[in-house]
């Protein structure tokens, strides 16, 4: 055998139980080949192979205890390392240790699943967004006005129209959803943007988003109200997506005039004077949206009010 590489494997018999910092108590098996040169032809490789079996076990679990708060994917390299240290406080003479080769951290079928249900993907959504600012791919103009139907959105400035820009990672089938999906989420505007300020309406109260550095003025982008630097106020959050508007303007307008209409015997007389729907729009809400793909049982209690009214008796009302 001289000159020759000697193959000692090792494997454990069981699952060694560790405790993950994010998926809690999980197991493992751990296999692998120590590569060893032999200097001599006296070598009983079963004995060997027998002393690091029964060593590898051992050095796993003190390598598990030590690390008990390092992230699963770390402990595999963390392992690794170990064993090769240690290896070698237990060859004989006549054995050089070259490495470990073949070295396989793998979780049990269960622990696998555990990993899957509990692991979180986080999707960048804040990537070209850093400003707040939704651009005219064309022209560079932050006015932008969404087209009702379709979801497509219009420069005011050069009147191009264009797509509004998708968020990848966020858009699959829920039925393949494993573990938690979530957006970067709320990110601050980068205060690197000298130039971005955050102004707002005093006419109906929309937050405005304007580079300096490229406009001097500006109007509201729903009510074209003028906008002053007088009312400025601290930059906010970009959001993770926008939903798009999907009803036009002239549907809005219909539908609340036709439920008015209905309404309007028991309204008030000022009410019904100045009542017009010329000047609606459009306003985007903060919403929380979750998507679940799951099995699971609800059970609750709930009551329905189908009317109130109250009834004077004398000077007391109940």
């Amino acid at each position: 055998m001289n000159n020759q590489t000697i193959e000692l494997k090792f494997g454990t018999p069981t699952p060694i139980y560790y405790n993950d910092p994010n998926y809690g108590k999980i197991q493992f098996l751990i296999r692998g080949i120590f590569k060893c040169n032999a200097v001599d032809q006296n070598i009983n490789v079963d004995e060997i192979n027998n002393v690091i079996v029964t060593n590898a076990n051992v050095w796993i679990s003190e390598v598990i205890q030590q690390n008990q708060n390092v992230e699963y994917e770390k402990l595999s390299e963390i392992t690794k390392n170990y064993l090769s240290q240690k290896v070698v406080t237990v060859l004989p003479n006549n054995l050089q240790f070259v490495g470990l080769d073949k070295f396989e951290l793998n979780l049990t079928n269960e622990s696998l699943a555990i990993v899957k249900s509990k692991k979180v993907t986080v999707v960048d959504t804040a990537e070209g967004s850093q400003n707040g600012q939704t651009k005219c791919p064309k022209c560079g103009a932050t006015e932008i006005t969404p087209i009702g139907e379709g979801g497509k959105l219009k420069c005011n400035f050069c009147r191009h129209e264009f797509e509004p820009e998708k968020v990848a990672g966020l858009d699959g089938n829920i039925a393949e959803l494993q573990g938690k999906v979530i957006g970067s989420g709320a990110q601050d505007i980068d205060t690197s943007f000298d130039g971005i300020l955050t102004l707002k309406c005093t006419s109906c109260g929309a937050e405005v988003v304007i580079d300096t550095n490229e406009v001097t003025n500006a109007r509201c982008h729903w009510c074209r109200n003028t906008l002053s630097i007088n009312q400025k106020i601290p930059n906010g959050s970009v959001p993770d997506v926008v939903l798009p508007f999907y009803i036009k303007k002239e549907d809005a307008r219909k539908s609340i005039e036709e439920f008015v209409n209905k309404r309007k015997f028991f309204a008030n007389t000022k009410f019904k004077q100045e009542f017009k729907t010329d000047n609606i729009l459009g306003v985007y809400f903060p919403y929380m949206i979750v998507d679940v793909n799951a099995h699971c049982k609800l059970m609750g209690q709930g009551e329905h009010l189908i009317r109130r009214y109250t009834v004077k008796v004398g000077d007391s009302s109940h």
